[in-house]
């Protein structure tokens, strides 16, 4: 029986992540993480995207990488690549300033929420508002409902293991120059957006725009 060459990548690929996602659930068991919070995130993703396969758009890029001991609240590498990799960004800055407001332990490989489906068929976050729980909700709900919009954008190039991508390499992934003074921006029941407040600001409706475009009520 002959075998293509991209048959067995592929199986290589399935093997190895296989055996990374195995290690990562062993070392998030040992440090209290819970599991079904990671689940959680998939289930999410699958509600939006039925065919959503967590090996092709969480090991890609500069920021869509869950894959770590703290796969959903550690930071990302640099600049976005492309629209894909941005939503990613979004989500870890979501993340960010979860943390910020409710402190460090409000992350969500430790914290779990509540959600439901409504009869219209769309996600609902229960907990209450200005909660960590909410917060969390609002930031994995917001990541995996734009996440199908921008999937054609994939480009194998910036895949971790279908490519040769190197996430560490300074030159792939570019730390954003300049000054910033980065502040957070949301509603108690809503996601919340990471922006610099040199030139940015929140308003009133925790929209985010450019200094002085912030419409008066």
């Amino acid at each position: 029986m002959v075998f293509s060459t991209k048959t067995i990548v592929s199986a290589l690929f399935g093997s190895t992540f296989a055996q990374r996602a195995a290690k990562r659930e062993q070392q998030q068991e040992a440090q209290g993480i819970d599991l079904r919070r990671y689940k959680d995130l998939k289930l999410l993703a699958y509600h939006y995207m039925p065919d959503f396969d967590e090996r092709k758009y969480w090991s890609y890029g500069c920021n869509c990488l869950i894959l770590g001991d703290r796969p959903m609240s550690d930071p990302g590498y640099g600049r976005p690549v492309d629209k894909l990799d941005n939503v990613c960004k979004a989500y870890k800055d979501c993340q960010k300033c979860v943390q910020k407001q409710f402190g460090a332990a409000c992350v969500g490989e430790l914290v779990r929420y509540k959600w439901k489906k409504t009869r219209k068929g769309e996600i609902q976050c229960t907990n209450d508002p200005n909660t960590c729980e909410r917060a969390l909700c609002e930031c994995d709900n917001k990541y995996t409902s734009e996440i199908p919009a921008v999937r054609d954008v994939f480009d194998q190039k910036y895949h971790l293991f279908w490519g040769d991508w190197d996430q560490t390499n300074p030159d792939n992934c570019v730390r954003s120059p300049g000054i910033s003074e980065p502040e957070c921006c949301g509603a108690d029941d809503g996601p919340m957006v990471l922006y610099n407040s040199l030139n940015k600001e929140c308003c009133l409706d925790k929209t985010v725009k450019p200094i002085g475009m912030c419409e008066t009520f």
